[in-house]
């Protein structure tokens, strides 16, 4: 059996993926400090799931814990734009010097240990050449620390694959969203925070003008990604994307379309660190891990609200 280390495992997208890899028969080890990560959402009594509750800081445990593996998935970060905002230090520390801490503990391990980290739609900037391509030099200027960090993560792998030998392949995930995810959460997805404020209601807040584009990916396929990563040898960097715009003017039509009632929108300032428009190239992703995302916006609106249905009132 082999085991795969997940870092960030009781975070949203680290938890779907953890219940995956442990239906696919993988021996699976969580490592978190559960400062946003929740173990409520793991299952405990797994006899193939191990917990570290473990900080990316800490060196020495962490190189032993990944000398346990086969495979490393690192989905621990300060996920947020406005927090790295807030706190660019901390989320330093944490965003790029845990990742070259994994890199560290891979490249002293005494066998192979393949890595798969989560990257960002971040790294894009303000795209200004649309649609984001993963084959393209990176040409735009980073919005925020979250998103430098990201990028220094990318260039840190590339670094580690070239002088140490150590392969790795990204994954610049884009808006996920999905059941799990918290709506009150600051690392929370747009479409979560929409349809609570829907089902209570409304009204829904948009911070900008409602025109800004995303491409919203849904929970399933980047857990089918990852596993899809893990297992293939390639090394680079990969979209995870439907490859769909879709505005969040669209976003609040069809909640409403799926929910059969209409709620006031409201119109706030547009934050500082968004990005305005931003969707992906897909085709890499399907030439080398085998990824194409299957679920439609509507669908995945569907199955996310009725998740939420005994939430609200």
């Amino acid at each position: 059996m082999k085991t795969v280390l997940i870092t960030g495992g009781a975070g949203f997208i680290g938890a779907h993926t953890v219940a995956f890899f442990l239906q696919k028969k993988w021996r699976v080890i969580v490592y978190d400090n559960f400062s946003s990560g929740q173990k409520s959402r793991l299952d405990l009594s797994h006899p193939h799931l191990k917990i570290v509750e473990g900080d990316l800081l800490d060196f020495p445990l962490l190189r032993e814990t990944i000398a346990e593996c086969d495979a490393v998935l690192h989905l621990a970060a300060i996920a947020s734009v406005p927090v790295s905002l807030e706190t660019p230090v901390h989320t330093l520390k944490t965003n790029l010097l845990g990742f070259v801490h994994i890199l560290e503990a891979i490249r002293h391990a005494e066998t192979p240990i393949r890595l798969v980290y989560a990257s960002s739609a971040a790294v894009y900037g303000a795209a200004s050449q649309l649609p984001c391509n993963d084959e393209a030099e990176m040409t735009d200027k980073v919005l925020s620390p979250y998103a430098l960090e990201k990028l220094s993560n990318e260039a840190y792998a590339d670094l580690y694959a070239r002088t140490f030998q150590v392969k790795s392949l990204g994954l610049r995930y884009f808006n996920v969203y999905g059941p799990g995810q918290d709506p009150k959460s600051p690392y929370s997805g747009v479409i979560s925070r929409f349809i609570e404020q829907y089902q209570r209601g409304g009204p829904v807040t948009v911070w900008g003008d409602g025109k800004q584009t995303r491409d919203f990916i849904f929970i399933k396929d980047v857990v089918a990604a990852n596993l899809k990563a893990i297992a293939s040898d390639y090394v680079g960097v990969l979209n995870i994307a439907t490859g769909q715009a879709q505005t969040l003017n669209q976003v609040i039509d069809s909640l409403q379309s799926v929910g059969g009632k209409k709620v006031p929108v409201e119109y706030a300032a547009k934050r500082a660190g968004d990005i305005y428009q931003s969707y992906a190239v897909v085709n890499k992703a399907q030439k080398a891990i085998g990824f194409k995302a299957e679920t439609s916006l509507l669908e995945g609106i569907r199955e996310l609200m009725l998740s939420y249905a005994d939430s609200f009132p």
